[in-house]
């Protein structure tokens, strides 16, 4: 096995396993967590509740995944090979399938039945062409699924930043349609999320790019500079759009520790300023301190260490 697959091999399962723990500890916390059905209420069933929040957050990580691998082969590192955009291409497919997915058990929540009776209910197209939250995944699908086709296609100049741009563009109708639509300044609302999401994606697929498909690539130093710019960027982002979007669904200070949306909150900012402080120390912030440059030239230089 080589090395950037035994990199890929131990950083996948890392993801997931954390994207998993903090799904359920948010869930617990948030009091999101699937409830009993009430006797004598329609019910969608155990998988619906279970499964909707498990199959949105491996969309989420599909998308951010797809947004990092692509930004990598645009920005960090053009010079890389087809398999990067053909990795993307992957993560697309998996992003198109989880959102495809999440159409079908988003129904069922709808209408109260269970994933096979929504779906013979007949009202899938109805929910696709006329329901904000269908219009939405549906737009994701097409997006991604055209991603996972242009990954196939031969590399123009153009092609890699046009995919980039639509994966962009892809991750942001889900946000559109969600909870900060409904919040009393909608526009402000929803403006702050979209930022949001797109930093998050931009800022955490960029890592694992860097780490998964980059770490044993010749332009590694330089991937890492660029990347510690964007980053920094994505910092100051996520925090102005996640602390706008925060003000404008609790409205004053004091919920922040008086209700468990804002105890959410307070936990994230905890989160931003340790993964700050990590990204600045191991120069993935604006210190740069770290330098792969040594790594890296052992990497290029030592064709034993390319074949292993």
């Amino acid at each position: 096995m080589t090395t950037p697959q035994r990199h890929r091999g131990v950083v996948a399962p890392a993801v997931a396993a954390t994207a998993f723990a903090v799904l359920a500890l948010a869930l617990w916390f948030g009091g999101g967590r699937p409830q009993p059905a009430i006797q004598g209420l329609p019910s969608p069933g155990a998988l619906t509740t279970w499964g909707l929040p498990v199959v949105r957050l491996v969309h989420d990580v599909c998308a951010a995944a797809t947004v990092g691998v692509l930004l990598a082969a645009v920005v960090l590192a053009p010079a890389s090979g087809r398999g990067v955009v053909r990795a993307a291409g992957a993560w697309a497919l998996g992003w198109a399938a989880s959102a495809a997915v999440t159409e079908v058990l988003t129904l069922s929540d709808f209408l109260g039945l269970p994933p096979g009776d929504a779906l013979r209910s007949g009202a899938l197209s109805a929910f696709l062409f006329h329901i904000p939250q269908g219009q939405a995944f549906l737009t994701v699908t097409l997006a991604a699924l055209a991603i996972a086709a242009g990954s196939l296609l031969p590399h123009g100049p153009l092609l890699r930043p046009v995919l980039l741009a639509v994966a962009l563009l892809a991750v942001l109708p889900p946000a559109y349609v969600g909870h900060s639509a409904s919040a009393a300044d909608h526009n402000l609302a929803v403006l702050s999320l979209m930022a949001h999401v797109a930093a998050v994606a931009l800022w955490t697929g960029g890592l694992y790019a860097l780490v998964a498909h980059l770490r044993a690539a010749p332009g590694l130093t330089v991937a890492v500079r660029r990347f510690s710019t964007l980053a920094l960027g994505c910092f100051a982002a996520v925090g102005a759009s996640g602390a706008l979007n925060a003000w404008v669904r609790l409205g004053s200070v004091p919920l922040l520790w008086q209700s468990r949306y804002g105890q959410l909150v307070l936990a994230k900012i905890a989160a931003l300023a340790v993964l700050g402080w990590f990204g600045w120390r191991h120069g993935a912030g604006p210190s740069g301190r770290w330098s792969p440059a040594e790594p890296a030239r052992r990497s290029s230089a030592s064709p034993a260490a390319r074949s292993r």
